[in-house]
């Protein structure tokens, strides 16, 4: 089942419970789960609605029947939706008896109207007033307390697009290597209208041994989202194949990440390993383009694995 709200409206999602008589079941304690699928940016997400802001985790809400008297055993809660375009999944359950357990879904969709949100472009620039490709951008409410959602520039020009309502927001830029002049910026919407928001970008990595080549990049799902948590493991496939610290013919293991970027500038989905130069390594990953590659690492002081994985189709 598929319903469309307008944004900016409350949601008013309604649960009819009944007696096996088919007279209403009053005085049950059924709960509805608010499940966003789609974000602000369009990505593919998972988080739950708690009633104030959404987080990570499976979360129950309470719903409060409407009238014993008047609408015996019709349960409601009003979902107070942010102002994004946004897709959601909505579940409902009740274990009290003689109902028993139950539970279903609903996809809800926020549309945009014809009037009131506005396009937004934010470029990301570095010390030398150029864009920083990739980046992405993290939109809070005006106090920062509830996050709303992230958008990822995703071809590379440094320029970030979002649609938003009339108001106050905080927002904060992110990417590989770059860090933001202000961990935050207040962002005021009142019109179609752009903004530059700077920082400084790290040069290319370069390990302290010539003979070592640091592979760099980052991890990104399908919708351009980046990945943390991801494993890519390097096997040597020739004598001094990789090095982690110490040259070693072992596997080496790194992981994608962190969500909250450091003060050195890495981000999410960021990962950085020194290699062998000029040896063969095979890869594994979970992550499919990723996984069982033979790249040739190249006499240089760093590469990007893209690029290598590229070389080696």
């Amino acid at each position: 089942m598929a319903d469309r709200w307008p944004l900016h409206d409350v949601i008013p999602l309604t649960l009819v419970l009944s007696e096996l008589t088919g007279a209403g079941a009053t005085g049950k304690t059924p709960e509805v789960a608010i499940r966003r699928i789609r974000n602000g940016a369009g990505a593919l997400d998972g988080y739950y609605w708690t009633g104030a802001t959404f987080v990570v985790g499976e979360t129950w809400i309470a719903m409060t029947e409407i009238s014993a008297s008047q609408n015996p055993g019709v349960y409601g809660y009003d979902f107070a939706q942010p102002a994004i375009e946004q897709v959601y999944r909505v579940m409902y359950r009740h274990t009290a008896a003689p109902i028993g357990v139950d539970a279903e879904e609903h996809i809800v969709t926020s549309e945009l109207p014809s009037t009131g949100a506005r396009a937004i472009e934010i470029t990301i620039e570095d010390q030398d007033s150029d864009p920083v490709p990739f980046a992405s951008v993290d939109v809070y409410s005006a106090d920062g307390s509830a996050h709303l959602f992230r958008a990822t520039d995703g071809d590379g020009d440094g320029i970030v697009e979002l649609t938003l309502f009339d108001g106050t927001y905080s927002v904060r830029a992110f990417a590989p290597r770059y860090t933001p002049d202000n961990a935050s910026e207040t962002l005021i919407v009142n019109g179609d209208e752009t903004r530059t928001y700077g920082g400084t970008l790290l040069g290319e990595p370069t390990p302290a041994d010539p003979t070592l080549c640091t592979v760099w990049g980052r991890a990104l799902d399908v919708t351009g989202e980046p990945i943390n948590g991801v494993e890519i493991a390097f096997y040597g496939a020739a004598p001094l194949g990789v090095a982690d610290d110490v040259i070693t013919t072992s596997r080496v293991t790194i992981t994608t990440g962190p969500d909250t970027p450091p003060t050195n500038g890495w981000a999410a989905g960021y990962f950085e390993i020194d290699l062998v130069r000029g040896a063969v390594v095979r890869t594994r990953s979970t992550l499919p383009k990723l996984d069982d590659l033979e790249i040739t690492i190249p006499d240089a002081g760093s590469a990007t694995l893209a690029d290598l994985v590229e070389a080696a189709k």
